[in-house]
């Protein structure tokens, strides 16, 4: 018997993984080409068969008295403190890269990953917190979110 005799459609039978991830993948390509930003869960759990936040290297580049990682050129966005962002990225190279030139150990982002989150902004209320010690109090907010304020030191400094 097939399915046209018995009117029973079987089973298409398991999908492969690429079939399974083939959406996703559409989904996020999407996703950041749209809004530059990619949400990832925020509290670390990834379900079966997905890929969390991955580590990104950091070489930079400077040029015109600035230091770029080629992940956001700008120096307005803040970055996402729930997802991967670009901005993310970029923020979280030049606390690194900060950290290791100014020997400060608190300026350390963790993990490269692009989400900004509460290890990421621990590092940059310290970095604000240097800017002001250093340039005159008040000089930036201390919120731990790089912004207009914030993006031009963390470019400069290293």
């Amino acid at each position: 018997m097939n399915r046209y005799t018995t009117g029973v459609d079987p089973s298409p039978g398991p999908r492969s993984p690429l079939a399974r991830t083939r959406p996703r993948v559409v989904v996020a390509a999407v996703a950041l080409a749209l809004f530059g930003t990619l949400a990832l869960p925020a509290s670390g759990a990834v379900a079966a068969g997905e890929v969390g936040a991955a580590a990104y290297s950091c070489n930079g580049e400077f040029d015109s008295g600035r230091w770029y990682y080629g992940y956001y050129s700008g120096m307005t966005v803040i970055p996402s403190t729930s997802g991967v962002s670009s901005a993310g990225v970029e923020a979280q190279c030049s606390l690194r890269r900060a950290s290791l030139d100014l020997g400060r150990s608190d300026m350390s982002p963790g993990t490269i990953d692009g989400v900004f989150g509460s290890n990421s902004q621990s590092a940059m209320r310290a970095l604000q917190r240097w800017v002001n010690s250093t340039f005159g109090s008040g000089t930036v907010d201390v919120d731990g979110l790089p912004g207009p304020e914030s993006w031009p030191y963390l470019r400069m400094l290293h």
